[in-house]
């Protein structure tokens, strides 16, 4: 257990780990589990947390070997995962994990201000893991994003057509079915 609900429960600001740091199994965070500006080599695993609506997770300008997050009710709640400047090398493969859950886990970051790296990120990762088409959709999902959070009304008909013909780029080929 680490709680101090007001400030940092966990704090490792800039921390060089050798090995993995794992935060699993039962354990409980009510506070902020701040990495800022760490670095840790062989990885980082978040799981299987007591009360995780408790705790805020502060993941920004991190380098992480492999990350692995639990399912959906490990997570911090939405507006509580800072995941701005995290580069990580892979995301390890869960069976239920697909690219929804994923969007889903980026989304719980803070709306204000939109920080597009973390779709970027990922969808990076995923296309070195050989899930072009995931990734794909990671990047569609960003500019739908960031569409919603700041894009103003008019531009939003542009903003739509580009998103119904091209997908935002990301499908050229769309483009043919519509002419």
């Amino acid at each position: 257990r680490f709680v101090n609900e007001t400030g940092d429960a966990i704090r490792a600001d800039r921390a060089n780990v050798a090995g993995t740091v794992l935060i699993r199994g039962g354990a409980e965070i009510r506070g902020t589990a701040s990495f800022v500006g760490a670095s840790m080599k062989s990885g980082f695993q978040w799981m299987d947390l007591n009360c995780p609506e408790a705790a805020t997770l502060d993941l920004r300008l991190a380098k992480l070997g492999p990350i692995q997050f639990g399912d959906a009710r490990s997570w911090p709640s939405q507006g509580r995962l800072n995941l701005h400047g995290l580069v990580y090398e892979e995301i390890t493969e869960l069976p239920w994990l697909d690219w929804k859950n994923r969007v889903e886990w980026l989304r719980r970051q803070p709306e204000e201000p939109f920080s597009p790296q973390p779709y970027e990120q990922l969808a990076a990762v995923l296309r070195r893991q050989g899930h072009e088409r995931d990734a794909r959709r990671i990047l569609i999902e960003k500019e739908k994003d960031r569409a919603r959070l700041t894009v103003r009304w008019y531009a939003r008909p542009w903003n739509l057509f580009l998103r119904l013909t091209v997908a935002y780029g990301h499908e050229p080929l769309r483009a043919g079915l519509w002419m």
